[in-house]
């Protein structure tokens, strides 16, 4: 049986719950509006009214899935007991098979004992005939003995036979009755015998029979023994298997309580799985916008720092062009310009490879775990004079500033006598020379810094032109 769902369940109220009829809306008197035009309070009504089944199916009780386990447990157990009755009902058959093949035994001994009864009887009746016609023969074995003595006598031997005859006739009768007298008494002696022999085979078979029927009688004591013997053995496992099943019927319900649990945790563990596949994966975009958001913010920065650095040089160029200095001061001026644009070139360059090296470490990793922004420096260029400098976030933003300043815009402190903090040397203001550089400094400094933007003010109205020249000498650009 399958399990409704929740969804299934809410929908089946639904449409078997007739909605009452809607309220009669009185209308607003009061309204200067058209008649046909819809009021924003009927399309709020409206709007209540289509949402009003979720509302509806929000206040629904929680079904009781109990129910249905309980329903499917009943089922399970019904369908197992209507087994065990199928398995009892074909013991019982091949019991009562059993039973019905020993009376038809039985029958078959009582209608053999029967056909000995009656080949007894037989037997009997024969003898008794026999007996009869040894009896006759005798009694005319003794009547012709006496007609054989008195058959001087004409008138006995004619009242006897009948007839009165001449002697010859009389001699010749008492010959063939002589003869016929021999012939009785071989075959009374043959019947005799023939008796005897009967008589003894007769006892011979009346014992057997007696004890065939003796045997038979214990034949069928034993198998009413064994009938009651299987009848007993029939209640006895009977029982035991009622007990079985009681057994099993317990062992299946805690096998499906575990069965259950164990669903449970299956689903528990696939839900959790499945939360932190999304994790990662949201962790993932979001590690790709921030890359794709700081690569943006580099190109950027860079372009503004290109842009802004070679206006810078060009009007430096043409001031120093207008004031006209020395050839040979302004070709060191030149060498200078020329190593700073190479310098920053390579330094552009640099910025490039490390980002590259970070976007095709970030990319490879696939595990989903978190990656940081952060992107050591190559080992080509690390500097071990500087390894001492940690470059957190407020020393980046200083360095970036140092770094705005040197170009010769608004460093006061070569003019002004100022106190501020310089850089520890040179390559501090280009790139970190800690191991723990990374463009976390881009990302720390949003260009341009309002602090910045003041100073570059600031310096556009109070430096000179010769303040000016002499940063760009001192290689402060």
């Amino acid at each position: 049986m399958e399990v409704e769902s929740v969804d299934d369940l809410v929908k089946r109220y639904l449409e078997e719950t007739p909605t009452a009829p809607k309220p009669a809306r009185r209308p607003n008197k009061q309204s200067s509006r058209p008649r046909n035009e819809p009021s924003l309070l009927a399309l709020d009504t409206d709007l209540y009214d289509m949402y009003s089944g979720f509302d509806v199916a929000l206040s629904l009780p929680k079904p009781d899935f109990s129910i249905y386990d309980t329903i499917q447990e009943t089922d399970a157990v019904m369908s197992r007991l209507e087994e065990e009755r199928n398995e009892l009902s074909r013991k019982y058959a091949s019991a009562r098979t059993n039973n019905a093949s020993l009376l038809l035994q039985k029958r078959q001994l009582e209608a053999e004992l029967a056909a000995l009864r009656v080949l007894l009887a037989l037997e009997q009746k024969t003898r008794q005939e026999r007996q009869e016609r040894v009896e006759r023969l005798v009694q005319v074995e003794q009547v012709e003995h006496k007609s054989i003595q008195g058959a001087q006598d004409g008138s006995q031997v004619s009242q006897i036979f009948g007839t009165q005859e001449s002697p010859l006739l009389v001699e010749k009768e008492l010959a063939f009755f002589k003869e016929r007298l021999l012939l009785l008494e071989k075959e009374n002696t043959k019947l005799k015998v023939a008796a005897k022999e009967l008589e003894v085979s007769t006892k011979h078979e009346l014992s057997f029979a007696n004890k065939r029927i003796e045997s038979l009688k214990d034949h069928c004591d034993k198998l009413r023994e064994k009938l009651a013997k299987y009848k007993s053995l029939y209640e006895a496992n009977r029982e035991e298997l009622e007990k079985e099943i009681l057994e099993k019927r317990g062992e299946e319900v805690e096998r499906e309580q575990m069965e259950k649990e164990r669903e449970k945790m299956e689903l528990e563990r696939e839900r959790m799985e499945k939360d932190r596949e999304r994790m990662e994966k949201l962790e993932r975009e979001k590690m790709k916008l921030k890359r794709e958001r700081l690569e943006k913010r580099e190109r950027h920065l860079l372009e503004h720092l290109e842009r802004d650095q070679m206006e810078h040089l060009e009007r430096q160029r043409v001031e120093l062009e207008r004031r006209s200095p020395d050839e040979s001061e302004r070709e060191r001026i030149y060498e200078l310009l020329e190593r700073r644009k190479i310098d920053e070139k390579l330094e552009r360059e640099r910025l490039e490879r490390v980002r590259d090296d970070r976007n095709r470490r970030v990319g490879s990793s696939d595990s989903g775990v978190r990656q940081t922004s952060q992107v050591q420096m190559p080992p080509e260029l690390r500097d071990d004079d500087h390894a001492s400098h940690s470059l957190d976030r407020s020393n980046s933003i200083d360095v970036m500033r140092n770094m705005f300043k040197s170009r010769g815009r608004g460093d006061r402190s070569a003019n002004t006598g100022s106190d501020k903090p310089r850089p520890a040397c040179k390559a501090c203001s280009g790139r970190a020379a800690s191991p723990d550089y990374s463009v976390n400094v881009l990302e720390a400094f949003q260009w341009p810094h309002p602090q910045e933007r003041a100073e570059r003010a600031d310096a556009r109205k109070e430096k000179s032109v010769g303040s000016e020249f002499w940063g760009v000498a001192n290689g402060q650009i």
